[in-house]
């Protein structure tokens, strides 16, 4: 429970508050579990300060002292802390969702497991600040530098990482989806093991320590991967109409990012297709369509057979692996 006496002073307002610190430099203010919501601490100082579980929701804390406070599971919701001083603070399990941190120093911050989702750290200092296990969902970090922090097992859905700096941050474990942007991302090196023995960044990439990433290649360490998945069709199958169901689906679907990666033989004479679409394709649904338009192209020529009811030849199958290829080619230029 909060001092009386501190959460009374706090309340006259920032000027009586911080004349009040300068005189009681040595005293630690506690503010535990104190309902601060909607209250303008603009300029306040809270260096050290105890304001764990504590209300600050809506609060006003431009330019605030924050510095080595203790702030384990505040609700910062939409709480405003541009330009703050956050330098060494706890923010363990923190919510800090849609508050702002426009231009706020973090350096060396404990963030694990806080809720940053769709809060704007843009031009932020995050310097070897450390957010394991943090909610970045929908985070806007543009031009910040979290260089050397500490990211594992983040979930990173559609963040923004524009001009953000992220050279020598370890980044174990990450969760990220095809929104979530790294293009852009400044970065020289990253590190993907963290040593809890020895308290170091394992695992460096590029391993070489004289290479570093060129631009655009944190992406695409990072970019979802296609699914790839076997379709069964009987040995005496049509290649004209696998060609043409092919086709098809990629015009009709090109989300999907229809592709035929393999075809292989059974030891019982049924031909095994791999076919590979994007991350986020359903593949029941996909194999459920081309079985359709197989069957209604293979119906309309009347025959499921491939050369004169004989089985296809080799000949037959690289043309259809060459016009998949042409075809592959057309749609990425």
């Amino acid at each position: 429970m909060a001092n009386a006496e501190h959460l009374w002073t706090l309340k006259r307002g920032v000027e009586v508050w911080n004349r009040w610190r300068e005189e009681n430099d040595r005293i630690v203010p506690n503010l535990h579990d104190a309902d601060l919501r909607g209250l303008k601490l603009a300029g306040a100082n809270l260096r050290r300060a105890c304001l764990s579980e504590t209300s600050l929701s809506l609060a006003d804390l431009r330019d605030a002292d924050l510095r080595e406070a203790d702030l384990y599971e505040a609700d910062l919701f939409e709480a405003n802390l541009e330009g703050a001083k956050l330098d060494r603070a706890y923010l363990f399990r923190a919510n800090c969702y849609r508050a702002s941190l426009y231009g706020v120093s973090l350096y060396r911050a404990m963030l694990g497991r806080a809720d940053l989702t769709k809060a704007s750290v843009r031009d932020a200092d995050l310097t070897e600040a450390s957010l394991s296990e943090a909610n970045l969902t929908q985070t806007n970090f543009t031009g910040s530098n979290l260089s050397h922090s500490f990211l594992k097992s983040v979930r990173a859905i559609a963040t923004v990482f524009d001009e953000a700096i992220l050279t020598g941050a370890c980044l174990q474990d990450w969760q990220t989806d095809s929104e979530t942007r790294l293009e852009r991302a400044v970065c020289e090196f990253v590190f993907f093991e963290y040593d809890v023995n020895q308290h170091l960044f394992r695992r460096r990439y590029p391993r070489n320590p004289g290479q570093t990433l060129e631009p655009g290649a944190l992406a695409a360490l990072f970019a979802p991967k296609p699914q790839v998945f076997g379709l069964s069709l009987s040995a005496s199958m049509s290649w004209t109409a696998l060609r043409e169901t092919l086709e098809a689906l990629q015009e009709t679907r090109p989300e999907d990012e229809l592709h035929l990666s393999a075809i292989e033989q059974t030891e019982a004479g049924k031909i095994v297709l791999r076919l590979s679409v994007s991350a986020t394709s359903d593949l029941l649904e996909v194999e459920r369509l081309f079985r359709q338009e197989y069957d209604r192209v293979c119906q309309r020529e009347g025959s499921v057979l491939g050369t004169n009811g004989q089985k296809a030849e080799l000949f037959d199958i690289v043309r259809v692996l060459s016009d998949c290829e042409s075809l592959r080619d057309r749609s990425s230029s």
